[in-house]
């Protein structure tokens, strides 16, 4: 009988010892075994790391094409009035600029004072810029406004940038120097819509000695025609405290004139880093009244005059 059974055995040897099975434990697990294999990555505690992947570095952001800088006039009234603009190199229809333009003192024109007084310089790419040229090398301050050549060229100078430029008409601005600032304070009582804000340097309060029109507030302030209270553009007065032909309280005055014009306190705080520049307590939303009194400054251009007025204005 056992010898029977080994021989069952042997058969089934002979018959099935070619297959291998899954679960046969002495299966080889590699077909290819006699191929040869890759080395095992070296995985140990002395193994270098991948160096990390070196990438190049940034390349610096393209320069802007240069300003357009152009001389040109506009007929006002039968006579061409005379202006420098400049207008971003990346100027684009799609988008809305503010728009600032810049007043000369006496003496000088529109091309004159972008060379002491290059506000684009500081405005850059986000605005165009006007530097207009008054009759005779100065302004007319105090003509009645209903036949003021000067007044009637900043106001069709607005509506012609306008209507040639992307110009958003929330956003104009205007800042000049000596007899430029005088003529600011006038254009801001007489038409106060005209700019958003202004920023008179070394200037003075508006007066009205001309124009039977005008009245006086019940402070006896001016009264331009037809000004009313709350209706001023917000502004940034900056005087030097050594000015002797504008003397200092001048530009103290015109603080306080548009401080009460706007319907702000007459005290001031400093509410930034800029120790120079003083802000009118209680101002309306959107109606600030400031002073920048600049410590040993004669009747001159501050160095940082564009910049103080550019940063009034961008917070609008």
């Amino acid at each position: 009988m056992l010898r029977s059974l080994a021989c069952v055995a042997c058969a089934m040897t002979l018959i099935f010892g070619c297959e291998s099975s899954d679960d046969d434990p002495e299966a080889p697990a590699d077909t290819d075994a006699g191929a040869p294999r890759a080395p095992a990555p070296d995985t140990g505690p002395s193994a270098s790391p991948a160096p990390p992947e070196e990438r190049p570095p940034p390349s610096p952001a393209p320069e802007p094409p240069p300003r357009a800088v152009t001389s040109e006039s506009i007929d006002v009234a039968g006579k061409p009035r005379a202006f420098v603009l400049v207008t971003p190199g990346t100027y684009s229809p799609v988008r809305r600029y503010p728009l600032v333009l810049v007043l000369h003192g006496d003496g000088l024109d529109g091309a004159a004072m972008r060379a002491a007084f290059p506000f684009d310089d500081v405005s850059g790419e986000e605005a165009v810029v006007a530097y207009p040229s008054g009759a005779g090398l100065g302004w007319d301050l105090y003509g009645p406004a209903e036949t003021n050549e000067d007044l009637a060229f900043l106001i069709a100078l607005v509506a012609s940038l306008e209507a040639r430029f992307a110009i958003d008409p929330a956003r104009v601005f205007a800042t000049g120097f000596s007899s430029g600032a005088f003529m600011l304070n006038q254009v801001g009582c007489r038409r106060p819509s005209l700019f958003r804000a202004i920023a008179p340097h070394s200037g003075g309060a508006p007066q009205e000695p001309d124009d039977p029109t005008a009245t006086r507030w019940d402070n006896n302030f001016t009264r331009c025609a037809d000004q009313t209270l709350g209706g001023g553009p917000a502004v940034l007065v900056i005087h030097g405290t050594a000015d002797t032909v504008v003397t200092y309280d001048s530009g103290e005055f015109a603080a306080s004139y548009w401080a009460y014009v706007d319907g702000c306190q007459p005290t001031r705080s400093l509410h930034d880093a800029t120790p120079e520049c003083a802000h009118h307590d209680g101002c309306p939303a959107g109606k600030p009244v400031v002073l920048c009194s600049v410590p040993n400054l004669e009747h001159a251009l501050w160095s940082e005059a564009g910049e103080t007025a550019w940063t009034f204005f961008r917070a609008l």
